[in-house]
């Protein structure tokens, strides 16, 4: 079973604007809790223990004051700085520290209707996972 996992919350939420000149797009309620709160449960219910959360805009001291060290979810968090946004893979390289072999990668502000499941691949290889919209 895959333990660790690293949630990307770096970005501007520039296309949100003017709802993000003051907040955190990750921090923006949807249905009655912030937009962080879905990929974390997502992550939770698939059994991830350690979560290592990118974080690298203006607000990124909000995050950290909302999930601290990531008790209320039950899981261990750790905080990597990405200080410029210079991709999902540069991201995820900055995580190498906290994540083994293999981990599970979620982008901050992906909610998902339904848990994900899937069994952890023993040979080494990726897998994405895909869902079909009903407007699509």
């Amino acid at each position: 079973m895959i333990k660790n996992g690293i949630l990307l919350a770096g970005g501007t939420g520039s296309r949100l604007l003017p709802f993000t000149s003051y907040v955190s797009k990750q921090l923006l309620n949807i249905a009655g809790k912030p937009v962080i709160d879905y990929p974390i449960s997502t992550l939770k219910n698939m059994g991830i223990e350690n979560l290592t959360i990118v974080v690298g805009s203006t607000f990124s001291g909000q995050i950290l004051d909302y999930v601290q060290d990531g008790s209320k979810y039950g899981m261990n968090v750790n905080y990597c700085y990405q200080s410029s946004p210079k991709g999902i893979a540069e991201a995820i390289n900055l995580c190498k520290r906290y994540v083994e072999n293999k981990f599970v990668v979620i982008l901050g502000d992906n909610i998902f209707s339904s848990d994900i499941n899937f069994e952890a691949a023993d040979n080494g290889s990726a897998k994405i996972v895909l869902y079909k919209h009903h407007n699509l």
